[in-house]
């Protein structure tokens, strides 16, 4: 039995658990290219595992039940039923999500609740706007092609990038 072959199984058995670890493993990844690409002289491993375990615990669980509830949105027309997954995913989902992280992100750094709302209001517009950029069309991917249990790791793989992206733009914030 190959690797992917366990992998299959142990995500069927074992979704949520799975998608957590793996998402939790690539957000750290990022991280850790985030901190590289800063040229910090060591590695912040607490930074890390703040935005490896908010992601992992938090937002993944979040994510996958998003992903259920667009499953039970449906329409006759294949083209109309992934136009109105994506509406709901970019228009309701995404910008709750940029808030959680925004917001997560600097309360588990330490910050106040009221710094890290203001932290949040700061970055949420570019970040949203730079999210539409790439989103809109993995989600496409996602939706045509991609089994259900899958949605949430391709979506963390893709957010390999964009956990970078996030980190080098909240950590500069943060600082």
């Amino acid at each position: 039995m190959g690797i992917l072959s366990k992998f299959n199984r142990i995500l069927n058995n074992h979704p949520m658990m799975t998608q957590m670890i793996v998402s939790g493993g690539i957000v750290a990844t990022g991280d850790i290219i985030a901190q590289y690409i800063e040229e910090k002289q060591k590695w912040d491993k607490i930074r890390t595992f703040r935005f490896a375990t908010l992601v992992g615990c938090c937002i993944v669980p979040f994510q996958s039940a998003w992903y259920r509830y667009l499953q039970c949105v449906q329409h006759s027309n294949l083209h109309l039923k992934v136009a109105k997954r994506l509406a709901y995913d970019q228009l309701v989902f995404s910008p709750l999500l940029n808030i959680l992280i925004l917001t997560g992100l600097p309360l588990a750094e330490g910050y106040s609740w009221k710094r890290s709302i203001e932290i949040m209001k700061e970055e949420w517009l570019d970040i949203f706007i730079d999210s539409l950029k790439l989103w809109p069309a993995v989600q496409i991917i996602n939706f045509y092609f991609v089994p259900l249990n899958y949605r949430v790791l391709l979506i963390q793989f893709v957010g390999l990038v964009w956990s970078t992206y996030l980190s080098l733009k909240t950590s500069r914030k943060l600082q």
